[in-house]
């Protein structure tokens, strides 16, 4: 296909946003999104499972009123109905966006959120400051899209220096962030070759820009992160010493951490 026909072809679908990023990112980028670890069985897993859903609707029920109102919807509430989502889908926490657009990143990714009225999961590792990603929420929110039900959460890790996590906690609850995301399933990072091959580094002018402050950059590279490997089931009670948030467990992967969660009061939890 001839590129400039390729760059303006309409993008309808998944694959159609995956090519036109292939295009258009460094290689360095690309691999960054799209692979995953070691030989990647993971995420063909992952991709393989995704493919298998299938659904089977019902027929023959009488939905004319519905229809007759246009009040036929996927709008769905979780949260004990702190959340109201449109449809089934919330906007995970990826990093880095500034990759993708190093003049809007994240900016441009929470516009999107607010006119599709869904939650946008924000990164630790993310390349614009929570506040400022709070600011543009609110900003479009009033001057776009009055009627938008959407959210944000925040995704965050736990440090060895509990100082930072107990710091980036009370910086979301102030920015008006409405639940935690606690990713529980990296006290190790995974082993993506293709970074090293790529000999992976941020660009000039993008950092981890939660982890700096007025005096010191606490990470230059998403790998050298000091995450706590300590980190265990009695360390919620900590967290929810020092938050009101609801919390949720990202990154469950067996059925009996999804009945322990249960016990210890947690609002969510998300699937590995």
């Amino acid at each position: 296909m001839d590129q400039t026909k390729a760059t303006h072809r309409a993008l309808l679908n998944l694959e159609d946003y995956h090519q036109r990023a292939k295009q258009k990112l460094s290689q360095m980028a690309y691999d960054y999104y799209y692979t995953g670890s070691d030989d990647q069985l993971t995420l063909a897993d992952n991709q393989d499972a995704f493919r298998r859903i299938k659904l089977r609707p019902r027929v023959l029920i009488d939905v004319s009123k519905h229809a007759a109102t246009d009040s036929i919807s996927c709008r769905t509430q979780i949260l004990n109905s702190t959340a109201t989502l449109p449809f089934p889908c919330i906007m995970a926490p990826t990093a880095l966006h500034r990759l993708a657009h190093e003049e809007h990143g994240e900016l441009a990714t929470v516009r999107a959120a607010v006119a599709c009225s869904i939650i946008m999961c924000v990164s630790t590792i993310s390349s614009t400051r929570m506040e400022l990603i709070a600011d543009e929420h609110r900003r479009y929110i009033r001057e776009r899209y009055p009627q938008s039900s959407s959210q944000l959460w925040y995704q965050l890790y736990v440090f060895q220096d509990r100082e930072i996590t107990q710091k980036l906690i009370k910086r979301a609850e102030t920015s008006g962030y409405k639940a935690l995301v606690l990713t529980v399933d990296t006290c190790i990072i995974g082993n993506r070759e293709s970074s090293v091959h790529n000999k992976f580094s941020l660009p000039n002018g993008v950092r981890v820009e939660n982890l700096v402050d007025e005096r010191v950059e606490l990470a230059k590279k998403y790998q050298e992160l000091p995450r706590d490997a300590s980190l265990s089931w009695k360390d919620l009670d900590w967290i929810r010493s020092i938050t009101s948030l609801p919390i949720i467990l990202k990154g469950i992967l067996h059925p009996d951490d999804a009945c322990q969660a249960v016990k210890f009061g947690i609002k969510a939890i998300i699937v590995s």
